[in-house]
């Protein structure tokens, strides 16, 4: 709380005037968190209308986030609180957003049903979380461009395969043996 409050600029009293505990200033500070991480995701989806380059300014975004300084993406999801009933929803809200923006991408794109693309959609927000605390915690060389530019291509070439692959559910069978062709 002493670090808190003098990066703020404020005593110790008048942070317990906002936050009447550790726990609401921690709670304010995971909300402002979830929101700025949701906007970082965000931004990258809509930087492009390319497709193949939305996937991987996302991951290049995520990455960018983890890698942070202030440490914000552990409150997110190494947090020892995330147990907590209030902590975990934030954290699921958070999850839920983001594969519900993924999501309504890779629907449009693949032509998928709302519930397939959401299921890619966390496949992939998986990926990302398992290969970013990797990342965080290796002393490889890879920069963070070139570790996004290699997850990008992974989950590339895996989405950009369901266009193709993936018959359209209200395919009859003779269509789809046509489709597959």
């Amino acid at each position: 709380m002493d670090e808190i409050a003098a990066q703020a600029g404020v005593t110790k009293p008048v942070l317990y005037q906002h936050f009447g505990s550790k726990r609401d200033l921690y709670m304010a500070v995971l909300e402002a968190g979830s929101e700025d991480f949701l906007a970082t995701i965000r931004q990258a989806l809509e930087s492009t209308t390319n497709n193949e380059g939305r996937v991987e300014a996302t991951v290049a975004a995520y990455l960018e986030f983890v890698n942070r300084e202030d440490a914000t993406y552990r409150l997110l999801f190494e947090s020892d609180l995330v147990n907590s009933p209030d902590v975990r929803n934030t954290v699921r809200r958070v999850d839920d957003i983001c594969a519900a923006m993924l999501s309504q991408v890779i629907a449009a794109d693949t032509g998928l049903s709302a519930e397939e693309a959401t299921l890619l959609a966390y496949g992939m927000l998986g990926m990302a979380m398992a290969a970013a605390k990797y990342f965080l915690t290796t002393d490889d060389e890879l920069t963070t461009e070139s570790a996004a530019t290699l997850l990008g291509a992974l989950s590339w070439k895996g989405i950009s395969g369901f266009p193709k692959s993936h018959p359209p559910k209200s395919a009859t069978s003779a269509e789809s043996e046509q489709f597959e062709k």
